[in-house]
């Protein structure tokens, strides 16, 4: 309707400017077609009269719904090709990047090294958001699995839901976890952290940081 409306108003203005003596005409034009219009809005919005449409006015609201499917179709398919463009662009700087972080952390697999003596302390640290606290409750978990007695210490004392979030998941993997608040510096609460590791005679501390705006 809307697009209707647009290309009969712009016809009518085009016809008065190109000849000033149909002026009159083409005003009394738009306001017939302003009138049928209003018309048509009305109906539209009333059930008693949508009831009463007659079949020519059906047939050219179907003949509306397939040109706005039509234009729908285009729009969808536009899209998906700007998006599948952007892709391929975007895929091969994320592979390179990649390929660098591998390279940084050592760019092969290797086995965890436990220290002989006392606790093997593991530290996450990384970007806001990357999955650190989850991540802590996973190796935990898979370390249980090992054998290997743990302790995860709740060190990120500025997210607020950090500690909750990491006592939680403690529960569900069952492994206790030692936290002093928000209060507390984080370096202190790892400290202390690792001496209620001692005492418990742990075998592996799992520590959870805050998240880097940058590395």
């Amino acid at each position: 309707m809307e697009a209707t409306t647009a290309l009969a108003l712009s016809s009518t203005l085009a016809t008065a400017r190109r000849s000033p003596e149909k002026a009159a005409t083409a005003s009394l034009r738009l306001r017939r077609f302003s009138a049928t219009t209003s018309l048509h809005l009305r109906s539209a919005r009333s059930p008693a009269l949508r009831s009463h449409r007659h079949p020519s006015r059906r047939r050219g609201r179907a003949g509306g719904l397939v040109v706005q499917a039509e234009m729908f179709g285009q729009l969808t398919t536009g899209l998906e090709s700007a998006w599948n463009k952007l892709r391929e662009s975007v895929e091969p700087i994320l592979q390179v990047v990649n390929d660098e972080l591998v390279q940084l952390m050592g760019g092969e697999v290797s086995d965890l090294v436990f220290a002989k003596s006392g606790p093997t302390i593991i530290l996450l640290a990384g970007l806001q958001g990357v999955g650190k606290t989850t991540v802590c409750a996973k190796l935990a978990f898979y370390l249980k699995k090992m054998g290997k007695s743990c302790m995860l210490v709740a060190a990120d004392v500025y997210r607020p839901a950090a500690i909750d979030q990491l006592t939680i998941l403690g529960k569900k993997v069952g492994v206790p976890v030692y936290s002093e608040g928000t209060e507390a510096k984080p370096s202190q609460i790892a400290k202390n952290g690792l001496k209620e590791a001692k005492v418990n005679k742990a075998d592996v501390i799992i520590v959870d940081t805050a998240g880097r705006l940058q590395l």
